[in-house]
């Protein structure tokens, strides 16, 4: 048996850390023989498209008996767009799960990993992995993913967590779950930053935007950087810009490719996140020697090790905290040296991760191949038992 798989990764985003880290995994099984290709919504504009899948995708789901509704429904965005990123084969449409099996018939994969999912288009996309007898694994990034746990008795041959609170999470829910780090490569964001900003990457509520504001306000001499990452949509981007007109100590980047330019200036990164995950801008911070401000919430706890400062839900704890990066030298320079050690911690290496990852896909295709043995033998087994003995 082939040593090397082809593997087809289907997520719900292509944007943000989730899709570099995905992307960075996916390179990295390339470089070791594996062929690999996406199946994704890459978020591109497709308003009417959108608007009439996802109707139809509500209809369907509360009409499960309506066989024609069913079809219907199943056909939108079932034409696939090819393109290349970062040059990875990509097929695009606004809903993988009805893309699903034309890629399928496209690439012939041996195994599918499901990354950052929509809760509908994994449970269908699982759905048919069952039908065609393929394997899939199921990956959780964030706390969102953890939703369409509760509605599938069977999420995936193999469910893995890139934190171990996310890993403590999906057992409580009563499957099996192998913790394994997102890759990061760290080459694209390398910089000698100047020192002069505190940085939050990703200005939306769930990152704790609200946070920010009350801490810009209260510290007015220090300079504050929000990077858009996720595209903010019209209302997010015109409240930013309305708190924007009333604080002159914050600036707003927009999205660029990731690259040197997005820690340059960064002294602190601030991650006041309202959800649990494990995001990959603290390890890129981390190799610049750059310390991060996080929640207490388990994944950024993990990510952080000793590279900054674990703080409550507490306005005023974390502008104590701001404020100490920028005018207690002797606690930032405790802070920024354990951020360096953080970044080279053994369970980020990048051939550790990504042989972890293979010996989880072999599980996951070892399992699936035994599901269909049983199957077949079942009968013969059956009439045997019914039989002399």
């Amino acid at each position: 048996m082939s040593d090397t798989h082809r593997i087809l990764f289907v997520s719900s985003t292509i944007a943000g850390g989730s899709g570099r880290s995905q992307r960075a995994l996916a390179l990295a099984l390339r470089e070791r023989g594996h062929e690999v290709a996406f199946l994704v919504d890459d978020e591109r504009p497709a308003t009417f498209t959108r608007w009439i899948g996802e109707h139809l995708a509500d209809a369907a789901t509360r009409f499960a008996d309506n066989t024609c509704l069913q079809r219907i429904a199943a056909r939108v965005g079932s034409r696939l767009d090819r393109f290349e990123h970062e040059g990875i084969e990509m097929w695009a449409t606004p809903f993988p799960e009805n893309g699903f099996a034309e890629a399928v018939r496209r690439f012939e994969p041996d195994v599918i990993i499901g990354n950052s999912m929509v809760r509908y288009s994994w449970r269908t996309i699982r759905g048919a992995c069952h039908d065609l007898d393929l394997p899939a694994m199921l990956y959780i990034r964030g706390v969102a993913s953890l939703g369409g746990l509760d509605t599938l008795p069977d999420p995936g041959e193999v469910v893995l967590a890139n934190a171990r609170s996310l890993v403590e999470s999906v057992e409580d829910a009563g499957h099996e779950c192998t913790f394994i780090p997102s890759v990061v490569d760290t080459s694209p964001t390398r910089v000698d930053s100047t020192r002069q900003v505190a940085l939050l990457i990703n200005p939306i509520e769930s990152h704790g935007i609200d946070r920010l504001w009350e801490i810009a306000e209260a510290l007015p001499e220090i300079e504050f950087v929000l990077q858009e990452s996720w595209e903010l949509d019209n209302s997010q981007l015109s409240a930013i810009v309305c708190r924007l007109e009333e604080l002159s100590n914050v600036n707003l980047r927009r999205r660029t490719p990731p690259g040197p330019e997005l820690y340059r200036d960064a002294r602190v990164l601030l991650a006041p996140h309202r959800i649990d995950n494990r995001p990959r801008v603290i390890v890129e911070a981390q190799t610049n020697g750059i310390p991060s401000l996080v929640s207490d919430h388990g994944g950024l706890r993990e990510a952080l090790g000793s590279g900054g400062a674990v703080l409550a839900d507490d306005a005023s704890e974390w502008i104590d905290a701001v404020r100490c990066a920028f005018e207690d030298d002797a606690r930032y320079l405790e802070w920024s040296a354990g951020a360096s050690k953080a970044a080279v911690r053994d369970e980020l290496d990048p051939t550790t991760i990504v042989q972890t990852f293979e010996k989880a896909a072999r599980t996951a295709i070892d399992r699936r191949t035994s599901i269909e043995h049983t199957r077949e033998t079942a009968p013969r087994s059956l009439a045997s038992a019914d039989g002399s003995s």
